[in-house]
């Protein structure tokens, strides 16, 4: 079941990292704007086992039904900006039933997401 569009209230821009240049900034790909989306302020900041820091801002609910453009693929190291906050994709997750239900994004603030 996918998520009531009327609870997807937000909308961003989204773009796909690509790599780094020669002077070691990230790259990206075109800005996409994303429409019928959901943020929920997260506060964790741990550290995980391998020592990283864990210091969440977001967490972006993306329903693979309502949400627009269709057929996005999250991956770490994404540029999402909300407002006027520059964000990158800490982890996201692809949940399913029987066919992509919806992604739960992991937003961390980053100076290099500008």
């Amino acid at each position: 079941m996918q998520m009531p569009r009327a609870a997807l209230i937000h909308s961003a821009t989204y773009s796909h990292y690509t790599g780094t240049d020669r002077s070691g900034e990230k790259t990206y790909g075109a800005e996409q704007t994303l429409q019928f989306v959901r943020f929920e302020v997260s506060k964790q900041n741990a550290l995980t086992s391998l020592g990283d820091q864990k210091n969440d801002r977001y967490t972006m609910f993306y329903d693979c039904e309502n949400s627009l453009p269709a057929g996005i693929t999250f991956s770490a190291g994404d540029k999402v900006t909300y407002g006027s906050e520059a964000l990158e994709v800490r982890t996201a997750n692809m949940y399913s039933a029987f066919s992509a239900h919806h992604w739960e994004i992991q937003l961390v603030g980053s100076s290099d997401a500008s």
